[in-house]
This record gives C-alpha cells, structure tokens and sequence, in this order.
C-alpha cells in the first residue's frame, strides 16, 4: 500500500511540474505581447498609464517604457527553468503593481479609461473584470513560483509541445479579453 501512495505522490508531482512549466510559458508569451503592444502604441499606453498612474506625460512615458522592459525580463526569464523563479516573482509584482494602479485610478474616480492592456482601444469603466485579470495573473505567476523545479532540460517535443499549447492559451485569454471589453458586459448590463 505504501508504494501505491508514493507512486501517486511522485504522479502527482509530475503533473504539477508539468502544468507550472506550461504556465510559465503562458505567461512569458502574455508579457512579451504586452511589452510588444506598448512598444507599437507608445501614444496610448502613454495616456493609459498616466491615467492609472496619476502621473505626468513625461513620467507616463518613462512609466510605459520600464513596464514594457520589467515584462520582456520576466518573460524571458520564465522560458529558462533556472529563472523561472525570478521572472515568476517579478511578473507577480507586474500585475500586483498593475492591479493596484486600477484600484488607485477608480479611487480617484477615473471610472473609465482605457486599460492599455489589449492591442486595440478599450475606453471602458473598469469593474470586477480588471482587478479579476490583474489578481489571477498575479495568482498563477505565485503559483508558478512556488511549484517545484524541473531539473533537467526539456526536450525538443516537450518545448513545442508547450510553445503551442501556451499560444492557444494566449488566444483564449485574447479572446476572453475582447469578449469583457464589450459595453454590455463591461457596464453590467445584459443584452
């Protein structure tokens, strides 16, 4: 009986390994694309984050830029299991620092922004929806922290395996995203 318990603790370790690596290349791909979008629309995320923010233009600006390389870090730092750790933590202090910018522009009654947190324009109150993102972000880079290492390189199959399970990952939180974006649903109205 001892051995069957110890197999399934060695299972279920295994699976969890598994499912934070997968994470973890879920997230690096989220915040590489964030860093990409505040790299190709410089004027809007600069007006995003001045209004989250409460800054200046020119502190904005500075803002948007550390914030597009604090994401590129930790996106590639969570592709490397020996940074995982790393860039884990420093994408949960991203969204953490994102979601309390939310809190901060709603407590001052800017009610509707844009977020500048997708490629196109979402001008919107902001709600439950936005701290929800930033907090279950924030939550799944915690978790990814706290899973035990993989030691050992993944192979080839494995990383491809990941890559694309990751990217259809991405394009279901897009697609969620956009879906929260529409009025009906961002104003708690029902159609």
């Amino acid at each position: 009986m001892h051995g069957a318990a110890l197999s399934d603790a060695v299972s279920a370790l295994a699976v969890l390994r598994i499912a934070a690596a997968q994470c973890a290349v879920f997230l690096a791909l989220l915040l590489i694309a964030s860093a990409a979008h505040k790299a190709l629309q410089r004027a809007r995320v600069r007006r995003a984050a001045q209004a989250l923010a409460g800054v200046s233009p020119r502190y904005a600006a500075s803002l948007a830029t550390a914030a597009a390389i604090a994401e590129v870090l930790a996106g590639c730092l969570l592709l490397i299991p020996a940074g995982r750790l790393v860039g884990a933590l420093l994408a949960v202090s991203i969204w953490g620092a994102y979601g309390a910018a939310l809190a901060r522009a709603w407590r001052s009654g800017k009610t509707d922004v844009d977020c500048g947190c997708s490629f196109g324009a979402a001008s919107g109150p902001l709600g439950p929806y936005q701290w929800l993102r930033a907090f279950g972000l924030a939550t799944l880079a915690a978790l990814v922290a706290a899973a035990p290492r993989v030691h050992g390189g993944a192979t080839l199959s494995m990383w491809t395996t990941q890559l694309f399970a990751a990217t259809a990952l991405l394009g279901l939180y897009a697609a969620v995203d956009q879906v929260m974006a529409l009025r009906p649903l961002r104003s708690g109205e029902v159609a």
